[in-house]
């Protein structure tokens, strides 16, 4: 698949998944609570949602295939700008997985990853 095909494909996996989190807040009568993070020097972190006052970090990634580096920029947030409460890998995966860096799970099971921090 080529670059052009691809990055369309992203950009509307992303939204999905964002969308989705927003719904499920909006109809549980929360305020939104998310944003997302990048620096002048390419870091990035797809979503940011807010518990309290710190963060989950979720990376969102249009993939069949986990690779460990889907956890970088999660990592750098981590460690540079604030510790996460969680760190979340979000991909085209069959089961969550507990991972030393983090959680990978699939697009399905991510709202209530997240809805269960605010219990």
């Amino acid at each position: 698949m080529t670059s052009a095909i691809c990055t369309p494909i992203i950009i509307i996996f992303e939204n999905l998944v964002i969308t989705e989190i927003l719904k499920t807040r909006y109809n549980n009568v929360k305020t939104n609570n998310i944003s997302f993070y990048r620096d002048a020097k390419g870091h990035e972190v797809d979503l940011l949602y807010a518990v309290a006052d710190k963060n989950i970090t979720v990376e969102i990634k249009a993939a069949a295939t986990f690779r460990e580096d889907f956890f970088s920029g999660l990592d750098y947030f981590d460690q540079a700008i604030s510790p996460a409460i969680k760190k979340i890998v979000v991909y085209d995966v069959d089961r969550d997985e507990e991972r030393s860096r983090g959680i990978v799970t699939n697009f399905n099971n991510i709202r209530e990853r997240l809805i269960a921090d605010e219990l």
